[in-house]
């Protein structure tokens, strides 16, 4: 008798429980139930969600492979329609002229204002700088070329080596040392151009080491501020001939940074630019990655929150891209002009505060840009500026109302 219990005890042992089943379920005795309807039915509704989810992200890249391969001219029309829409046309291009030389033009600034006679009447006329490879070339705004000067040859062909101006600055204070002359900055170097002197040449100024990438300069009364983009350093000279280095400007301070300042974040792309805005007696900067306009005092080099201001790309006036705006500059009037880089190249006007006024709009006929080129605008006075682009495509806007 005991026997058979043991060999039916082994047998049950050996009988394994069935796994509780996907759709089964245990009531409150403890029995597990299982159903016996088809269990496709169950996952029909989690495979008809994959297919749709499929489907969608294949149209989705389908649509921005499209949408890459729009032509320019459509994607281009519609970008500047979002804010010149209700704007009367506060810039108008009046005159567009294709520059032969220099050949690859890579800065500009205003000229000097000449004045020559017409039937007895003295007119005064606005100039230009347009600096590329090998030469400077001054043009009037009837694209006319006035002069020319060369940077030298080196002493033998081996040196011989295309360096493209970064920067161009010509001088038109009274009392500053550097009065009548056009400061070119290279990479690492500065040179200049008196131009007061009839035969004059372009000569060394200041040398920088190799870790060192200049992309800008601009002056006040009596300084000369060089932008290093390569160490995010504003770099102030001052003395009888602008040669002494007084200070740097841009840095993060304990001070600034309570205050705010987060430190320049640059582009990839070598932009750094300055300017001088004489109202506010300051120097204003780029700080492309921020989508702002950084305003340093430009005698004590401390940071001006009040005068800094940012406008990302998720306002409707705001800058564009990933690293915005890349050049600006200012309207004697106190107005800040902004370019972006991109292959719409959006030029802004701005108040001193931030506030958007304006977006100046190119003709259809100008050159599409790559994604890292931009316009270099130079500003001749309050109603005329001028937009040059890489291809050597110059254009002159006037304002069609005064400046306010």
């Amino acid at each position: 008798m005991m026997t058979n219990k043991t060999e039916e005890s082994k047998a049950k042992a050996k009988v394994k429980p069935k796994k509780r089943g996907k759709y089964d379920w245990v009531d409150t005795a403890g029995f597990t139930h299982r159903y016996s309807f088809d269990t496709q039915a169950i996952d029909q509704p989690r495979t008809t969600w994959i297919v749709l989810l499929s489907v969608t992200f294949v149209a989705f890249i389908i649509g921005c492979i499209l949408i890459r391969y729009l032509p320019e001219k459509k994607s281009s029309t519609f970008y500047y329609s979002k804010y010149a829409n209700n704007q009367a046309e506060l810039f108008a291009s009046v005159a567009t002229f294709d520059l032969s030389e220099p050949v690859h033009p890579s800065a500009i600034t205003k000229g000097p204002t000449l004045s020559e006679e017409n039937e007895g009447e003295i007119l005064e006329t606005e100039t230009f700088f347009v600096a590329g490879d090998e030469k400077v070339v001054l043009y009037n705004i009837k694209g006319e070329k006035i002069n020319e000067w060369s940077f030298g040859t080196p002493d033998s062909e081996s040196e011989k080596t295309i360096e493209h101006p970064k920067s161009l600055c010509f001088v038109h204070q009274k009392n500053h040392p550097l009065n009548n002359c056009l400061l070119i900055a290279f990479k690492n170097r500065i040179d200049f151009l008196n131009t007061a002197q009839q035969k004059a040449t372009i000569q060394p100024f200041l040398t920088f080491d190799d870790n060192s990438y200049l992309t800008s300069l601009t002056v006040d009364q009596a300084n000369l501020y060089v932008a290093d983009y390569a160490q995010k350093i504003i770099y102030k000279y001052n003395g009888s001939d602008c040669k002494n280095r007084s200070m740097e400007i841009g840095q993060v301070t304990e001070a600034n940074q309570e205050e705010g300042f987060l430190g320049l974040v640059l582009s990839a792309s070598p932009y750094f630019d300055i300017a001088f805005h004489p109202s506010l007696n300051s120097i204003l900067a780029t700080n492309s990655v921020r989508f702002r306009i950084e305003s340093f005092d430009a005698e004590t080099g401390e940071w001006q929150k009040d005068n800094s201001w940012e406008k990302h790309p998720g306002n409707p006036n705001g800058f564009t891209g990933c690293c915005n705006p890349v050049l600006l500059n200012v309207f004697p009037n106190g107005q800040i002009l902004t370019a972006e880089k991109g292959k719409t190249a959006p030029v802004k006007l701005f108040d001193v505060k931030g506030n958007f006024h304006y977006l100046i709009n190119l003709p259809e006929k100008t050159i599409p840009l790559d994604g890292q080129s931009t316009l270099r605008p130079a500003i001749l006075n309050d109603s005329r500026i001028v937009l040059l682009s890489p291809s050597g495509q110059l254009e002159l806007f006037e304002r069609s109302e005064p400046p306010k």
